[in-house]
């Protein structure tokens, strides 16, 4: 008996995929607009599981995964990829040898600094990493976070263009009832890590689990939420919210912005990533295959046409 020969290939590949399987041609989800669909592969036997993302640049992607691996690459929009590699970070929770130790659900980042947070579960703790990922300079286990359980702790996290960071868990129900548990801090929790956030609960309203966030343009938070049906298989909403309206105690809710489900190119969605352009706001979005050979990484591209949104807030598309 053998063991399973590892491969460390740092070979990405993307290739083009269907966007609907019975009308091609119509590319609209609620007031989206799908305008590209990949396959993003490689060999690389730690490839898969990729359940946060960041943007480093225009198409240029930073992925964490379910293990612990980070990968980055750029996108062609003729699909070809540049600059890839695959590896792991510099430092996190634990030793690392098992999958509990570096859970990576949730990856946030300063591009005008070059500083990147990630929460991970189990250890419900927020590390803090230098540019590039080339060393970690302080982490944080939260006090208001050490109760979350150990495999439904922090799955989404922004940092907000005021500097505030936005946390919300997978399934750890809020005190109270209702919802589950999310946190509003005033900063950085690495830097402050006294500092009382605002405990509230997100609603998800039978959406399903919100698996990210980030923000849009316009200041709204974008919500990725996913559910699992016997009947269409994964199910994935995007809605938005107000941040202002989130309240110490209180139940925050969002609309909903598009639903994707069959027949719908459809997978297990859980990375989230919004960029500005000219065209209005550019939204990624990354699906974990649980490392398995039936499922896929799928790589969305959708626009959020600038006459869908309100009235920017003076000042956010100025900001990195």
């Amino acid at each position: 008996m053998r063991p399973p020969q590892r491969n460390d290939s740092q070979l990405i590949s993307a290739r083009p995929v269907a966007i609907d399987s019975d009308r091609s041609s119509d590319r609209r989800v609620g007031t989206l607009i799908i305008t590209e669909a990949w396959e993003i592969d490689s060999a690389n036997t730690g490839f898969g599981g990729y359940s946060a993302m960041a943007l480093l640049d225009e198409r240029r992607f930073l992925l964490a995964s379910d293990t612990g691996l980070l990968a980055g690459f750029t996108l062609g929009r003729d699909g070809r990829i540049d600059r890839q590699f695959i590896a792991p970070p510099p430092a996190g929770p634990g030793k690392g040898n098992f999958k509990v130790d570096r859970d990576m659900e949730a990856l946030t980042a300063d591009r005008a600094r070059g500083q990147f947070w990630a929460a991970y579960e189990h250890s419900n703790q927020i590390w803090r990493f230098s540019r590039g990922f080339a060393r970690s300079d302080g982490h944080v286990a939260p006090a208001a976070m050490r109760r979350w359980h150990a495999n439904g702790g922090a799955e989404a996290m922004v940092r907000l263009i005021d500097g505030r960071f936005l946390i919300l868990s997978e399934t750890t129900g809020a005190r109270g009832g209702g919802g589950t548990a999310a946190l509003l801090f005033p900063t950085d929790p690495v830097e402050s890590p006294n500092a009382e956030p605002i405990q509230f609960a997100y609603d998800a309203q039978g959406r399903g689990r919100v698996t990210d966030a980030a923000q849009l343009p316009d200041g709204r938070i974008l919500l990725l939420q996913r559910r699992l049906s016997l009947v269409d298989g994964f199910v994935s909403t995007l809605s938005v919210a107000h941040v202002d309206t989130i309240r110490t105690g209180g139940i925050w809710r969002s609309q909903t912005l598009a639903l994707f489900s069959p027949p719908l190119v459809t997978e297990n969605f859980e990375g989230l990533a919004v960029e500005d352009s000219p065209e209005g706001a550019v939204i990624w979005m990354i699906s974990d295959d649980n490392l398995t050979k039936w499922q896929r990484t799928l790589l969305l591209r959708l626009l959020l046409p600038r006459d869908a949104m309100p009235t920017a807030r003076p000042g956010f598309a100025a900001v990195p």
